[in-house]
């Protein structure tokens, strides 16, 4: 019960954190964008703590829910700092289990080919400050 409870502690941290993402993309002024872009890699920060660093998954070698609630975040993540370079310090742990993550073929198989393609237009559209400014 108390692991269970953690991991739905740890999914609700992603939906958080997804939504700080958000408001980084479609954020008009710089200090929307820059108070988002902080609470994000403050979010990023804490979940680093959380990980076991031996094991790939959060729960170690078994992947579970808590792991599907951050992997959108992670595929995003890895669009914008490709694209826009954020400068965003990820912790060498949060890093490899977000490519352990985004190795999964059931993770890439939950998205469409041309997702990034997509997930751009979206950005692109939003017209916030990280697409007229950076």
């Amino acid at each position: 019960p108390l692991a269970k409870a953690r991991q739905r502690a740890w999914m609700e941290v992603a939906s958080e954190l997804f939504s700080k993402q958000y408001q980084m993309i479609v954020s008009k002024e710089p200090s929307g964008f820059e108070t988002a872009k902080q609470e994000l890699q403050a979010g990023l920060d804490r979940v680093a703590t959380a990980l076991n660093t031996e094991e790939p998954f959060f729960n170690g070698h078994q992947f579970a829910l808590v792991d599907v609630a951050f992997a959108p975040l992670f595929v995003r993540l890895g669009i914008l700092e490709q694209v826009f370079n954020l400068n965003l310090q990820i912790n060498p742990r949060l890093r490899t289990w977000s490519r352990a993550l985004l190795a999964k073929d059931s993770v890439k198989n939950s998205m469409v080919a041309n997702f990034e393609e997509v997930f751009m237009m979206f950005v692109k559209k939003s017209e916030g400050y990280l697409v007229n400014n950076l």
